[in-house]
């Protein structure tokens, strides 16, 4: 399977019928751990970790893959406890597409998407062959930046404090600073919930600082304030 048609055929079906916010983050959730699992299908997925990743209620995501399954992205079978968690398999459907990357794809992503193989000519830009299923810093970076349901699912978590051009400054610090404590590759799907939670604790950090600034400008104005107290403080007009 190619990851990047698979964007594209997501993004083509999405135009014909848009699919939920939580249907869309389910999708892309299911394919990195699919590249994890070096795409043996089918693969497991405890719904608890799930919708615990992906910040919403065990009900929406059973909802969501439902849909998914319906429209044939994906198929499942349903868990019957801990010893039987639910199976997951991604629905090959890259014969469907006409040429080997729409234009479509770059339309709907923020960024024109690259091929991965850009620093090795030589290099397959098929993501379930890279090794272990594990990618380099740049890499990850790159795919990253132009997933645009990821990067939507990272503002929805945020709120209005923060917008996509934000989410890419933060996640270029980010990468940076992976890069000065390891050159390891790393899967994406750890990059992702790492990225979050120091995503949090930057702007966290942030609005705190900002609203302590706020705060003593604000106190110092008041304490510069004059009350009038009698008729003559006024300015009347003549």
């Amino acid at each position: 399977m190619n990851l990047y048609e698979l964007f594209s055929l997501f993004w083509r079906d999405n135009g014909y019928r848009a699919f939920s916010k939580t249907e869309t983050i389910l999708y892309f959730y299911l394919l990195n751990m699919a590249n994890s699992a070096r795409w043996q299908m089918p693969f497991t997925g405890y719904t608890e970790r799930i919708s615990a990743d992906l910040q919403t209620t065990k009900q929406n995501i059973v909802k969501a893959r439902a849909g998914l399954q319906q429209r044939g992205l994906i198929s499942f079978t349903a868990g019957t406890g801990k010893e039987n968690p639910p199976l997951y398999t991604i629905i090959d459907r890259t014969s469907q597409l006409s040429v080997p990357l729409s234009e479509n794809l770059s339309v709907k992503m923020s960024v024109p998407l690259s091929p991965i193989n850009i620093k090795d000519k030589n290099r397959n830009n098929n993501i379930h062959n890279v090794s272990n299923g594990k990618l380099e810093l740049d890499e990850l970076e790159m795919i990253l930046a132009n997933d645009a349901a990821w990067l939507d699912s990272v503002i929805l978590q945020r709120g209005s404090d923060i917008d996509r051009e934000t989410v890419l400054e933060y996640l270029k610090m980010f990468i940076a600073e992976q890069k000065m404590k390891s050159s390891d590759k790393r899967e994406i799907i750890d990059i992702q919930k790492h990225f979050r939670n120091w995503l949090n604790i930057k702007m966290n950090y942030r609005l705190k600082h900002e609203r302590a600034e706020s705060k003593r400008v604000n106190s110092g104005r008041r304490a510069t304030e004059i009350t009038a107290t009698s008729p003559e403080d006024y300015d009347w007009p003549v």
